[in-house]
Parts: C-alpha cells; sequence; structure tokens
C-alpha cells in the first residue's frame, strides 16, 4: 500500500491554484483579489467534516453549497481556523453528492466549482503517522528571509504587497517528511504541522515545507508534530513518532547573520510585516501626516499609532470591513469560531498571518510563482494530448 505524502500537501495545492488562476483570470475581482479555492474535495468528504479552502492572501470568502440537482442551500459557516478558511455545515449533511461553490450567489459555471461527494462521518479517528525517510540535519548557508508586506485595495480586502530581505544567514535545517496510510477521505480531513521540539502547539496549520531552521548549535534537534481536525477543531501532538530527534554530528560552524532594513515602498505595502512597524513608520509617517491622502497612507494611523481600521463597503464585492471585529485568536482557537459565511470578514490581517517566513528573496519568490504557470500550462497540454497505444 501506498502511503499519502504529507510533506507537500499545500505545494501541490499551490500548483492547482496557479492552473486555475490562469484560467480564471477573467472571474477575478476588477482589482485583482485572488478567488478562492476548495483543497480537500478531491476526494469523498465525511458527513461531519468540514470544506478546506485556499489561505493564499486571507481575502473575505463565501461559500455556496447545495445538494446536485437542486439549488436549496445547505446552512453552513465560514471560519478562520490557524491559519485556514475552512466551511462547515451547521448540521451534519446526509450522504449525497453536492456542489460546492466558492461563492455568495450559488450561480454555478466557474471551474472552481466542485462536486463533493459526501459519506459516513469520520468520527474520532485519528490518522496514524509514520516518517516517510529518516530525518536528516544539513548545514544551510546564505538563507535569505524574505519577508512580505500587506496591500490593501481600499475595499476591505488584503492582498500580498512587496517582499523584502529581512537578512541572510546560516542555520541547521531538520527536513522531516510523514505519510499515512488512511484513505484520502480521512487525511482530507485534517492538517499537520511540524514544529521544534516544545515549542507548543503551533499558530498555523497546512505549511507545505516540513524543513525546521536552527539558528544557533545544539547537541542534538528534535521536532514535534501536531494535528488539526478540520471539522472539529480539536488539536493533539503525536507522542508516538520514531526518530524525532538528529544528533549535531561534525556539521560546520553557523557565520555571522546579515540584518537588513528595507526601504519601503508605501505604495505597495500599506501595512509593513510584522516587526517592521518602526522603520515604516520612520520612513513614512511624517510625510503621511503632511498628506494623509497620499496614495499608500490610509493605513498609516493603523500601522503607526494604532488606530482603528477604517470600514468601507466594496459595492462591487458586496463585502463590507467592520473595524470592530477583532482579529481571530488563534491561541484560543479549539473550538470553531462563530463567523457567518456572509458576515464582514477582517480587513487588514497582520501581514505574517499565514504564518510564513520565507526561505527566498522578494525577486526568486516572484520567479518561482511564474515557474509553477508555466508547469501548470504543461501538465494541461499534457493532458489533453492523446496518449500512444
Amino acid at each position: 500500500m501506498v502511503g499519502t505524502r504529507l510533506k507537500r500537501t499545500r505545494a501541490a495545492s499551490l500548483v492547482l491554484a496557479c492552473a486555475a488562476l490562469a484560467m480564471t483570470s477573467t472571474t477575478a475581482s476588477a482589482d485583482g483579489a485572488i478567488i478562492p479555492f476548495f483543497e480537500n474535495t478531491f476526494a469523498p468528504v465525511p458527513s461531519d467534516g468540514a470544506l478546506l479552502l485556499n489561505d493564499w492572501l486571507r481575502t473575505p470568502i463565501h461559500v455556496t453549497v447545495t445538494p446536485a440537482g437542486s439549488t436549496t442551500r445547505i446552512p453552513g459557516k465560514v471560519s478562520w481556523l490557524f491559519g485556514n478558511w475552512i466551511w462547515k455545515p451547521d448540521a451534519p449533511m446526509a450522504q449525497g453528492q453536492y456542489w460546492a461553490m466558492p461563492n455568495e450567489t450559488g450561480m454555478r459555471g466557474s471551474i472552481l466549482d466542485q462536486l463533493v461527494t459526501v459519506i459516513e462521518p469520520l468520527g474520532s479517528i485519528r490518522p496514524e503517522l509514520h516518517n516517510q525517510f529518516e530525518p536528516t540535519l544539513s548545514f544551510l548557508d546564505d538563507q535569505e528571509d524574505a519577508r512580505c508586506c500587506t496591500d490593501w485595495n481600499g475595499a476591505g480586502l488584503a492582498r500580498l504587497g512587496d517582499c523584502y530581505l529581512a537578512r541572510r544567514f546560516d542555520s541547521y535545517g531538520l527536513a522531516v517528511s510523514l505519510e499515512s496510510f488512511e484513505p484520502a477521505s480521512v487525511t482530507g480531513q485534517f492538517l499537520f504541522e511540524v514544529v521544534k521540539r516544545g515549542s507548543g502547539p503551533p499558530e498555523v496549520f497546512g505549511a507545505f515545507y516540513a524543513t525546521l531552521q536552527f539558528d544557533e548549535p545544539m547537541q542534538e534537534y528534535c521536532f514535534d508534530v501536531y494535528a488539526l481536525n478540520i471539522g472539529s477543531g480539536e488539536v493533539w501532538k503525536y507522542d508516538e513518532l520514531p526518530s524525532s530527534c538528529v544528533p549535531h554530528g561534525d556539521l560546520p560552524e553557523l557565520g555571522p547573520a546579515e540584518v537588513f532594513e528595507p526601504s519601503f515602498r508605501r505604495e505597495a505595502c500599506k501595512v509593513p510585516p510584522t516587526g517592521f512597524e518602526a522603520p515604516w513608520c520612520e520612513q513614512h509617517e511624517a510625510a503621511c501626516e503632511a498628506a494623509p491622502s497620499s496614495e499608500g497612507c490610509e493605513l498609516a494611523g493603523y500601522v503607526c499609532r494604532g488606530e482603528p481600521l477604517p470600514s468601507p463597503v466594496d459595492s462591487d464585492a458586496g463585502v463590507a470591513a467592520d473595524a470592530s471585529m477583532p482579529e481571530p485568536d488563534r491561541d484560543a482557537q479549539s473550538a470553531l469560531p462563530d463567523a457567518s459565511a456572509d458576515a464582514a470578514m477582517p480587513s487588514v490581517p497582520p501581514a505574517n498571518a499565514s504564518g510564513c517566513t520565507c526561505s527566498i528573496g522578494p525577486r526568486r519568490a516572484r520567479l518561482e510563482l511564474s515557474a509553477l504557470l508555466v508547469l501548470a500550462a504543461i501538465a494541461a497540454l499534457c493532458r489533453a494530448r492523446p496518449r500512444r497505444r
């Protein structure tokens, strides 16, 4: 039996996302906000489970679910749970087929619409995990830590802004690859996260890289694995994984880190990365106070003086940004938050809300995204070409 590899589950989703975006550019909003897509509907969904949506930029998301052959909506809620959007029905769904649509109109026609098969309930299953390969430790030199800003389109929708090189450093990388022999209908209801030993439950689940970076030498380098049931919101730590530590060995010593202070281009960096508020304000607060209506100054008061977010209404999307809505407390999200699919979503999340500290520079990040688009197009051509017999 071939196990389900859990190391890069979200990487595959990223390729699918790029393909979908390339083919549906006409259905994106006029300001370029990214349309959500479903990540776990490739397999049957348990009746007590949930639908997982992409969390690319944490824009407001609406979901409509109807039984196949009917226009009757299944009541449910969209919630932000540990760095991921999920849709969960208000009550377990009957077994059968349903259309899931990432919109609030219930109108079908997008290639992002998914025909979902609902099967028997999942219950209290906890997938058994194994190391696909023995964990390995390596010396990683000249790593680049890029941090990304949050852009804002003036209508309550957060988008990815400019990315900047924050530091260059050496580290020790602990590579972990996990697998499970449970069926995809089970593993599709869970997100996993590998963290450094003793760091506690993660704030975000679902990273598609499982390489932990250590900036300080240790006698041995260890990891813990946590799981999140997206249907119930339950989180637990795996204590039975073998080979969860690797000794230091004879790896080279780490060199000194090189720290950079970015020069922020506020037109594409309305909210700086977490921890970079002070340099952003030093560079732009005075100019924004002198000319508050200047481009890029819309959130200067929020960034520099802790003022509340504005609450505009996007007439095209029909989504109001509620300035009074607090950011989700991910540390306390052991249960699903009560957030209606029709309710206003948070306007501008922290720039690192996805928990991503990318180990690539900004220019390379854009090149890698372009490469994924090209690969997706090639894959589509390969599928369309008839096979020789």
